[in-house]
């Protein structure tokens, strides 16, 4: 995926000390249509650094957590959780050493293998994102944007079953029609006749390779 449309901002919070892998996550993140920030990464010395960092806060869609060792004692990532809760958008916490604390304790910790694959856990961080579509309309959003840019059948299918069980409005059917028309690896994709309908699939199908 490299034309980014109508991508997710992802606020990956973290201490100093696990800046390395917060910036790979972030690489391979990107992949997902995500905007990720990684404070330590993304802030140059110029500016205002707690400003920049409110900024993203405050336009962020989702937080993920990387639970290290002391994270749960710095004012900082304590700070950016809480302004998260408070705002009321999805967090993930990323079980690395610390058990999660405080507020974000109620919410269930997923805990990587070890070692750390950033690339597989990148993989695993959107499908846990993708899993909060149906509580989160900028989450469902983000979902639908992501079929014009799917680059397997696997991942349409992901995408498909993120929205298992949701109404989409006409607008959101529409730009799944649209990537069912434009993109290869959605009209191939078995699942997608659960969101258009198999009539509306089958008619399109006849259109492209009439008998």
């Amino acid at each position: 995926m490299t034309q980014k449309n109508n991508p997710l901002h992802l606020f990956i919070s973290h201490l100093s000390s696990n800046k390395r892998l917060a910036t790979e996550l972030a690489e391979h993140l990107e992949k997902y249509n995500i905007n990720p920030f990684v404070a330590h990464e993304d802030i140059t010395p110029t500016m205002a650094w707690q400003e920049e960092i409110e900024n993203f806060l405050k336009s962020t869609h989702c937080l993920l957590a990387l639970l290290n060792t002391g994270y749960s004692k710095s004012t900082w990532c304590n700070q950016e959780v809480g302004f998260c809760l408070g705002r009321g958008i999805p967090l993930i916490s990323f079980k690395i050493e610390e058990d999660p604390m405080g507020f974000i304790g109620k919410l269930q910790a997923y805990t990587p293998a070890q070692p750390i694959n950033p690339r597989w856990e990148a993989y695993k961080i959107v499908e846990l994102i993708q899993g909060k579509a149906s509580q989160f309309e900028s989450i469902r959003s983000w979902v639908v944007s992501c079929f014009h840019l799917s680059y397997s059948f696997d991942a349409t299918n992901r995408l498909c079953s993120a929205l298992e069980g949701i109404s989409l409005s006409e607008g959101e059917i529409e730009q799944i029609k649209n990537a069912f028309n434009s993109n290869s690896q959605v009209s191939g994709a078995n699942d997608v006749v659960n969101i258009l309908g198999e009539e509306w699939i089958k008619a399109k199908r006849a259109e492209r390779w009439p008998s």
